[in-house]
């Protein structure tokens, strides 16, 4: 069997994209490195063939028209391949990103808040990577109009938690943050091993990515019990209404 999974359909059907079955276990067979056999389920195994396609979809579609199944992460995706692909819906199954949930229940760090933001009466809270996907900059813009309106109080802060990807989105964001006279309301901070200890740090996240399927931030923040500010296409799963 030949399994496709794609985690972004947008970005897979207009240019090159990444395959993967998020956080699911899985392991390399030794006679066929170009496959990755996940398992699911106890009863459950799925070969999942490592492809690239690019170009239009409706001009070239082979690779995904040759697989026995198809995984998407939320039932939207399953829909747009249909729609714009042409793929028969028998061959796409919807598998969506799970999280443990005990574990974004309660912080290891209970102390963080006051360490690192001990002034701020409101956190806001953004986990990802300085990107073109998940536009960061245009969080500090949000908060800078916001200033400019006179509608930002003085004690809110933002911490973006996440690696550099683009150096030129980081110059887009620290752009924003002079701009914005925004310097002492918003801290960087390198990825974490325990992200559930920045969602308790802060009052709520935001997720303004250009694209997502089912993002995982949103999840993680919802199971550590803070609300979640999300842009239309970031929210194409309806799950914040």
């Amino acid at each position: 069997w030949r399994v496709f999974s794609v985690s972004n359909i947008q970005h897979f059907l207009w240019g090159s994209t990444r395959h993967r079955l998020h956080r699911v276990p899985f392991e390399w067979p030794a006679r066929h490195p170009s496959a990755v056999r996940c398992r699911i389920g106890e009863k459950d195994k799925w070969t999942l063939r490592r492809s690239s396609v690019g170009g239009d979809a409706r001009a070239d579609c082979s690779s995904l028209l040759q697989c026995h199944q198809l995984i998407v992460s939320a039932p939207y995706l399953k829909e747009y391949m249909c729609d714009h692909a042409g793929i028969p819906a028998q061959k796409v199954m919807v598998i969506p990103n799970g999280i443990n949930i005990q574990r974004f229940a309660a912080p290891t760090d209970a102390g963080l808040r006051q360490r690192i933001m001990p002034g701020a009466r409101r956190v806001l809270v953004s986990m990802g990577r300085v990107s073109t996907q998940k536009r960061m900059h245009l969080i500090v813009e949000g908060l800078g109009l916001l200033k400019q309106r006179q509608a930002l109080p003085g004690d809110v802060e933002l911490a973006l938690v996440g690696p550099v990807e683009e150096p030129h989105m980081q110059a887009l964001l620290d752009d924003a943050i002079q701009r914005h006279d925004l310097k002492n309301a918003v801290h960087q901070y390198a990825p974490s091993d325990c992200p559930e200890d920045f969602f308790h740090a802060s009052d709520v996240s935001v997720l303004f990515s250009k694209w997502e399927s089912l993002p995982l931030v949103m999840l993680e923040s919802l199971a550590a019990g803070r609300p979640v500010i999300i842009s239309q296409e970031a929210n194409a799963a309806g799950v914040i209404e």
